[in-house]
């Protein structure tokens, strides 16, 4: 075509380049008096052609090219005026590009698309900043097989291999199929050659260009900075050893190359140490994990404290990072009231939530705008600019926490039941996973959406502690689970590590969520996280890997009860609610009584004997799998309660499990614990006293 010919409404101005689909021109819409970019096919149109329709029409992005109109054999779209991406870049705005070109890949994902063909040449600067082009090959091709018939096509340019040489991932070069990483590592190629002004992958020909990113590392950029270790990520050969989202690798780019600010704190207050760590590559794992030489110690990792709120305290197992990493959601007691509260990590103060009282186990939707929480036997939410909470749904028991995936589905946790989902717009909860009866499982809690949105990790407690540990199921099969590790406490993923307790050690391991493998040894990460004596760890992390950890013991409360030897015997508030639960269980009234008694619990989550007394009122009603759970609960926090193990007799003696023996011999003092209760309540055994924990 030549200047002044039409196609359509389009008056043709002058070519701009040609490409494999066809030539490009600068063009007039006659009809509204704009300029247009016009792509004309050179044949019919074709697959490539259509596809490439399909995909920028679902694409509205200010980092991705706007599709005006189609016809049968071009395309119209928004007109250009920028200059191809080269380098080399200084640092700072070679980030501020790469930043723009994640957030488009990420929306291109999002919307099932991988670009496949990402490069310079496709990356547009302009004045509004990055424009990413060329969509034809945004669509996953069919699968094919390894062979050398595969590569000879390759290196000859025939075959169904797509994509700019110097730029593809081994998998596409192998003939696999390719996915989001396979656009990360083409983006490692891009950010590489930004920073470098040289190609990652050179060779004289294209058989030696396919061997260099088949079998060999480019030269480093950047050695000894976290910077040159995300670089590595992204040009991993295994895709699952790469950053699996675009996503997540903006996330650890920033932190790779910000220096985050440390926070001043009180020495003597109970504390929170935040490790800010990009585990796959850059400040606190990579270097433990995969690198031979350690980096330096000021860029291995940054750590800083947090407070609690002035005179108040943390409730250290009730904390949650945004998927961002930039704000810290936690439950805290200040001014003799318990609610959520949100810390900017960039310095910033704290601020309390509205209409969040009592609320407990917050956790982020997967955009980071809403904060979900369990308050009064309900999960509501509440979004983080502004408004009234919402009710999601009623729950049968105490909250063991929750995650919100990306499709609108939060899957939660209740004690002594399995894992249930519910719609983050409301609605009743359906049951997800199933308890293992040849385990003898008693309960699944904490459960946390893998990256892949395909799998969800999960603790899973069992009758017999080698079945007790970390769980992972296919949400395409969530019925059948399988254990990842043993372990005593709940699991958090990562940046492509699994952080578990190993005796008293947090401990990181690799693992790719698509596969659900683990693969290296465990390496030690720090010692002693808080917990909340149970099965809970004080302990969170954001998805590009800033950790968060307590690194108290467990948690303590302010109102205490002291014997007459001035000994502390346990908290006022829950062992008043346990001594009503008594009280009413003998009165027969049971719905009270086991309200009584999870109000005890959740103000005290280790105390034995609302656990005893809960156990044995379930057990009295049929629910064993809930009655065995409390006291089994109670034993691992204080493996010498007399009531602890007298409920778990009791319970077993209800079951007729062997355990009926034990339990009769115990349950004649459950009268004169129950009176002991009522003495306890009137004070007639000790005083009570205001006194902070410390």
């Amino acid at each position: 075509m030549t200047p002044g010919e039409r196609i359509g409404p389009y008056l043709i101005e002058a070519p701009i380049g040609e490409g494999g689909m066809g030539e490009v021109f600068r063009a007039r819409d006659t009809r509204l008096n704009r300029t247009v970019a016009l792509k004309v096919s050179k044949a019919e149109f074709g697959d490539r052609f259509a596809r490439e329709a399909k995909a920028v029409a679902a694409l509205n992005h200010p980092n991705i090219c706007t599709l005006f109109d189609v016809g049968p054999n071009y395309l119209v779209m928004e007109y250009i005026e920028g200059t191809q991406l080269k380098g080399p870049l200084p640092v700072e705005k070679a980030v501020e590009y790469a930043s723009q070109i994640l957030d488009a890949l990420d929306a291109a994902h999002k919307k099932g698309f991988t670009h496949r063909d990402l490069k310079p040449a496709n990356i547009l600067v302009t004045k509004q900043g990055i424009k990413l082009l060329d969509f034809g090959l945004a669509k996953r091709a069919a699968p094919q097989e390894e062979t050398d018939a595969t590569l000879t096509k390759a290196l000859t340019g025939q075959g169904q291999i797509l994509g700019t040489l110097q730029y593809m991932s081994p998998e596409q070069l192998q003939g696999k199929p390719a996915d989001a990483r396979s656009d990360l590592f083409a983006f490692g190629c891009v950010l590489y050659e930004m920073l470098s002004g040289k190609r990652a992958f050179a060779g004289s020909s294209r058989a030696s260009v396919i061997a260099a990113i088949l079998e060999r590392e480019p030269a480093q950029l950047y050695p000894d900075r976290p910077l040159g270790r995300v670089i590595q990520t992204c040009l991993e050969k295994d895709p699952d050893r790469r950053f699996q989202n675009a996503l997540d690798l903006k996330r650890t780019l920033a932190w790779a190359t910000e220096r985050q600010p440390v926070a001043a704190a009180k020495a003597n207050r109970w504390l929170w140490a935040v490790a800010a760590a990009a585990l796959a590559t850059g400040a606190w794992g990579g270097w433990m994990m995969t690198q031979s030489r350690p980096a330096p110690v000021d860029e291995r990792v940054v750590r800083f404290q947090i407070a609690p709120p002035e005179g108040g305290r943390f409730d250290q197992t009730s904390l949650a990072v945004s998927p961002d990493g930039r704000i810290l959601a936690y439950a805290a007691v200040a001014q003799g009231k318990r609610g959520l509260w949100v810390q900017p990590l960039d310095g910033g103060s704290a601020k309390p939530l509205l209409g969040t009282d009592d609320a407990f186990r917050p956790f982020w939707s997967a955009d980071g705008r809403s904060i979900g929480y369990w308050v009064d036997q309900k999960i509501r939410r509440i979004e983080m600019a502004g408004g009234a909470p919402l009710k999601i749904c009623d729950t049968i028991s105490q909250f063991l926490g929750g995650a919100w995936g990306a499709d609108g589905v939060i899957v939660f946790a209740t004690v002594g039941s399995t894992l249930r989902r519910v719609s983050a717009s409301g609605g009743s909860p359906t049951p997800l996973t199933a308890l293992n009866a040849a385990r003898r499982e008693v309960s699944h809690a904490h459960p946390q959406l893998l990256p892949s949105g395909r799998a969800v990790l999960f603790f899973v407690d069992a009758a017999k502690p080698e079945d007790t540990g970390a769980y992972v199921a296919r949400l395409d099969n969530p019925r059948e689970h399988f254990r990842l590790v043993a372990t005593d406490r709940h699991a958090v993923f990562a940046a492509g590590h699994l952080l578990w307790r190993r005796g008293s050690t947090l401990v990181a391991q690799r693992l790719a969520p698509e596969r659900l493998q683990l693969s290296g040894d465990p390496r030690p990460v720090r010692g002693t996280v808080g917990h909340d004596g149970g099965i809970g760890m004080a302990l969170a992390a954001s998805a590009g890997g800033l950790l968060l950890y307590g690194t108290s013991g467990t948690v303590q409360r302010q109102l205490t009860w002291f014997d007459r030897t001035d000994k502390a015997a346990g908290t006022l508030v829950p062992r008043a609610y346990n001594s009503l639960g008594g009280m009413l269980i003998e009165n027969g009234d049971r719905a009270k009584a086991e309200t009584a008694l999870r109000e005890a619990l959740r103000h005290q989550p280790d105390l034995a004997e609302a656990h005893s007394n809960l156990g044995q009122l379930l057990a009295a009603g049929g629910d064993y799998v809930q009655a065995e759970f409390h006291p089994r609960s109670a034993i691992r926090w204080k493996p010498d309660s007399f009531a602890a193990w007298l409920g778990l007799g009791e319970v077993r003696a209800a079951q007729g499990e062997g355990g009926g023996g034990e339990g009769r011999r115990h349950s004649a003092g459950g009268v004169g614990i129950a009176g002991e209760f009522a003495v306890i309540m009137a004070g007639g055994d000790g005083c009570c006293r205001n006194r902070h924990a410390t």
